[in-house]
Protein backbone atom coordinates (compact mmCIF):
# COMPACT_ATOMS: atom_id res chain seq x y z
CA UNK A 1 0.00 0.00 0.00
CA UNK A 2 1.39 3.38 -1.03
CA UNK A 3 1.74 6.48 1.06
CA UNK A 4 -0.78 9.10 0.06
CA UNK A 5 1.45 12.03 0.96
CA UNK A 6 2.58 12.04 -2.66
CA UNK A 7 -1.03 12.39 -3.80
CA UNK A 8 -1.51 15.28 -1.37
CA UNK A 9 1.63 17.06 -2.55
CA UNK A 10 0.76 16.42 -6.21
CA UNK A 11 -2.40 18.52 -5.83
CA UNK A 12 -2.32 21.83 -7.64
CA UNK A 13 -2.52 24.94 -5.46
CA UNK A 14 -6.18 25.31 -6.53
CA UNK A 15 -6.97 21.67 -5.68
CA UNK A 16 -5.27 22.10 -2.30
CA UNK A 17 -7.26 25.26 -1.58
CA UNK A 18 -10.51 23.65 -2.71
CA UNK A 19 -9.82 20.48 -0.74
CA UNK A 20 -9.11 22.40 2.43
CA UNK A 21 -12.49 24.12 2.03
CA UNK A 22 -14.44 21.20 0.55
CA UNK A 23 -16.32 20.16 3.68
CA UNK A 24 -17.08 23.75 4.62
CA UNK A 25 -18.72 24.15 1.20
CA UNK A 26 -20.53 20.82 1.63
CA UNK A 27 -21.83 22.11 4.97
CA UNK A 28 -23.13 25.22 3.20
CA UNK A 29 -24.97 22.97 0.73
CA UNK A 30 -26.49 21.01 3.62
CA UNK A 31 -27.50 24.31 5.24
CA UNK A 32 -29.12 25.48 1.98
CA UNK A 33 -31.00 22.16 1.68
CA UNK A 34 -32.11 22.41 5.32
CA UNK A 35 -33.61 25.85 4.67
CA UNK A 36 -35.16 24.87 1.35
CA UNK A 37 -36.71 21.63 2.60
CA UNK A 38 -37.54 22.75 6.17
CA UNK A 39 -35.33 20.28 7.99
CA UNK A 40 -32.21 20.39 10.12
CA UNK A 41 -28.72 20.75 8.73
CA UNK A 42 -27.90 17.43 10.40
CA UNK A 43 -30.77 15.68 8.56
CA UNK A 44 -29.85 17.27 5.22
CA UNK A 45 -26.21 16.22 5.68
CA UNK A 46 -27.38 12.76 6.73
CA UNK A 47 -29.46 12.33 3.58
CA UNK A 48 -26.52 13.48 1.47
CA UNK A 49 -24.20 11.02 3.24
CA UNK A 50 -26.66 8.12 3.00
CA UNK A 51 -27.01 8.60 -0.76
CA UNK A 52 -23.32 9.17 -1.48
CA UNK A 53 -21.97 5.64 -2.16
CA UNK A 54 -20.95 5.18 -5.79
CA UNK A 55 -22.35 8.57 -6.85
CA UNK A 56 -20.68 11.69 -8.16
CA UNK A 57 -21.17 14.82 -6.08
CA UNK A 58 -23.69 16.22 -8.59
CA UNK A 59 -25.65 12.93 -8.66
CA UNK A 60 -25.50 12.77 -4.87
CA UNK A 61 -26.94 16.26 -4.51
CA UNK A 62 -29.73 15.61 -7.00
CA UNK A 63 -30.73 12.42 -5.20
CA UNK A 64 -30.61 14.21 -1.84
CA UNK A 65 -32.74 17.11 -3.09
CA UNK A 66 -35.31 14.69 -4.52
CA UNK A 67 -35.42 12.77 -1.24
CA UNK A 68 -35.68 15.89 0.92
CA UNK A 69 -38.52 17.10 -1.32
CA UNK A 70 -40.44 13.95 -0.39
CA UNK A 71 -39.46 11.58 -3.17
CA UNK A 72 -37.97 8.12 -2.97
CA UNK A 73 -34.44 8.20 -4.38
CA UNK A 74 -33.45 5.88 -7.19
CA UNK A 75 -30.46 4.39 -5.50
CA UNK A 76 -29.42 1.15 -3.89
CA UNK A 77 -32.43 0.06 -1.81
CA UNK A 78 -30.81 0.14 1.62
CA UNK A 79 -29.30 3.58 1.00
CA UNK A 80 -32.61 4.98 -0.25
CA UNK A 81 -34.46 3.56 2.77
CA UNK A 82 -31.82 5.00 5.08
CA UNK A 83 -32.02 8.43 3.44
CA UNK A 84 -35.82 8.42 3.73
CA UNK A 85 -35.59 7.36 7.38
CA UNK A 86 -33.25 10.27 8.12
CA UNK A 87 -35.50 12.65 6.20
CA UNK A 88 -38.42 11.37 8.29
CA UNK A 89 -36.68 11.92 11.62
CA UNK A 90 -34.06 9.22 12.28
CA UNK A 91 -30.94 10.71 13.83
CA UNK A 92 -28.01 10.51 11.38
CA UNK A 93 -25.47 9.81 14.13
CA UNK A 94 -27.44 6.67 15.01
CA UNK A 95 -28.81 5.68 11.60
CA UNK A 96 -25.58 5.95 9.60
CA UNK A 97 -23.80 2.73 10.61
CA UNK A 98 -21.45 2.38 7.64
CA UNK A 99 -18.03 3.81 8.41
CA UNK A 100 -17.80 5.73 5.13
CA UNK A 101 -21.27 7.30 5.28
CA UNK A 102 -20.99 8.07 9.01
CA UNK A 103 -17.58 9.72 8.47
CA UNK A 104 -18.94 11.66 5.49
CA UNK A 105 -21.83 12.97 7.60
CA UNK A 106 -19.45 13.95 10.43
CA UNK A 107 -17.11 15.73 8.00
CA UNK A 108 -20.00 17.66 6.44
CA UNK A 109 -21.12 18.59 9.94
CA UNK A 110 -17.68 20.06 10.66
CA UNK A 111 -15.75 17.21 12.32
CA UNK A 112 -12.23 17.89 11.04
CA UNK A 113 -11.07 14.53 12.42
CA UNK A 114 -13.49 12.51 10.28
CA UNK A 115 -11.79 10.40 7.62
CA UNK A 116 -13.82 9.34 4.59
CA UNK A 117 -12.36 6.26 2.91
CA UNK A 118 -14.21 5.92 -0.40
CA UNK A 119 -13.30 4.40 -3.76
CA UNK A 120 -11.10 7.43 -4.58
CA UNK A 121 -9.12 7.09 -1.35
CA UNK A 122 -8.80 3.34 -1.97
CA UNK A 123 -7.28 4.19 -5.37
CA UNK A 124 -5.03 6.84 -3.83
CA UNK A 125 -3.77 4.23 -1.37
CA UNK A 126 -2.84 1.98 -4.30
CA UNK A 127 -5.43 -0.69 -3.57
CA UNK A 128 -7.53 -2.38 -6.27
CA UNK A 129 -10.90 -0.81 -7.09
CA UNK A 130 -12.56 -4.08 -6.07
CA UNK A 131 -11.32 -3.69 -2.48
CA UNK A 132 -14.09 -4.03 0.12
CA UNK A 133 -12.90 -2.96 3.54
CA UNK A 134 -13.64 -4.68 6.80
CA UNK A 135 -14.24 -2.35 9.76
CA UNK A 136 -10.70 -3.04 11.02
CA UNK A 137 -9.19 -2.31 7.59
CA UNK A 138 -11.20 0.94 7.37
CA UNK A 139 -9.92 1.99 10.80
CA UNK A 140 -6.33 1.14 9.79
CA UNK A 141 -6.59 3.25 6.62
CA UNK A 142 -8.21 6.09 8.56
CA UNK A 143 -5.29 6.00 10.99
CA UNK A 144 -2.85 6.21 8.05
CA UNK A 145 -4.72 9.22 6.66
CA UNK A 146 -4.73 10.86 10.09
CA UNK A 147 -0.98 10.26 10.52
CA UNK A 148 -0.12 11.58 7.07
CA UNK A 149 -2.43 14.58 7.54
CA UNK A 150 -0.37 15.59 10.57
CA UNK A 151 2.82 15.43 8.48
CA UNK A 152 1.17 17.69 5.88
CA UNK A 153 -0.06 20.09 8.59
CA UNK A 154 -3.70 19.51 7.63
CA UNK A 155 -6.66 18.12 9.48
CA UNK A 156 -7.64 14.56 8.52
CA UNK A 157 -10.80 15.82 6.75
CA UNK A 158 -8.87 18.48 4.83
CA UNK A 159 -6.11 16.05 3.90
CA UNK A 160 -8.60 13.48 2.62
CA UNK A 161 -10.46 16.11 0.59
CA UNK A 162 -7.24 17.42 -0.98
CA UNK A 163 -6.21 13.87 -1.93
CA UNK A 164 -9.73 13.30 -3.29
CA UNK A 165 -9.42 16.43 -5.46
CA UNK A 166 -5.93 15.44 -6.64
CA UNK A 167 -6.76 11.84 -7.51
CA UNK A 168 -9.90 12.87 -9.39
CA UNK A 169 -8.11 15.73 -11.14
CA UNK A 170 -10.71 18.30 -10.14
CA UNK A 171 -12.41 19.78 -7.09
CA UNK A 172 -16.00 18.63 -7.39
Amino acid sequence: MASILGQYYSATPKQRENGRNWYKLAHLVATEYALRYHTSVSAAAGVIAALSPMKSWSQNLKLAADCLAGGVPRHMGANARLACAIRDGAEPDVALRGRKTAAFWRAIMGDENAVVIDRWMIRALGLPDSTRLTPNQYDTLAAIVTSEAAIADATPAQFQAVVWCAIRGRSF
